[in-house]
Formats: structure tokens, sequence, C-alpha cells
């Protein structure tokens, strides 16, 4: 799908929407949305460096993939509350406490 998208979308400006973090690494610019505002934007490396929600996205996604799952739990790829007790990472929020 990525070598497909990166075809059609040679020379042009293009929007990639994802929710695998692994997939944002193609893109020049990530712009992360958190509460339907952007909580921030940059390169992938940019964005990793900074140590923010992008940065926490990702240790979450390399712990899914390195973590077992017991016998009967539901893996990150199947139904379920896959990930169900990871945290949630923290976005930065306003002086009122909104996003």
């Amino acid at each position: 799908m990525i070598s497909r998208f990166k075809k059609l979308a040679a020379g042009k400006a293009a929007l990639f929407v994802t929710h695998n973090v692994d997939n944002a690494r193609i893109a020049d610019r990530v712009i992360v949305l958190a509460g339907g505002r952007v909580a921030e934007s940059g390169t992938f490396e940019e964005l990793l460096d900074s140590g923010g929600a992008l940065a926490e996205l990702c240790k979450l996604s390399q712990g899914r993939r390195q973590a077992p799952f017991a016998a009967g739990e539901a893996g990150p790829h199947q139904d379920g509350e896959a990930g169900a007790s990871l945290q949630q990472p923290r976005f930065p929020r306003d002086r009122t406490g909104r996003l």
C-alpha cells in the first residue's frame, strides 16, 4: 500500500492519514491530532526527538510488538481490547485543561 501511495503521490501534494506510527515515517511532514486539534507537527525525526505525543505513541507501539500476549489475550491485530492496559499518551493542554 505504501509503495502504491508513493507512486500515486509522486510530484504532488498528498495527504496520508494513518493510525500506524510506522507509516508516518514516509511523510515529509507529520501532523499529530488530539481531540480534533493539532497537538504537534514537524518531520518524523523532529517529533521523535521532541519527546512529545508522537514519541510516546512510538514507545507504546514498540512495546506492543515486543510484549508477548498471554494465551487467550487479543494481540494488536486481533479483535478485542488489545493494548487496553497500555497508558494513553499525554497530549499538551491549554490553561483551561482542554487539548
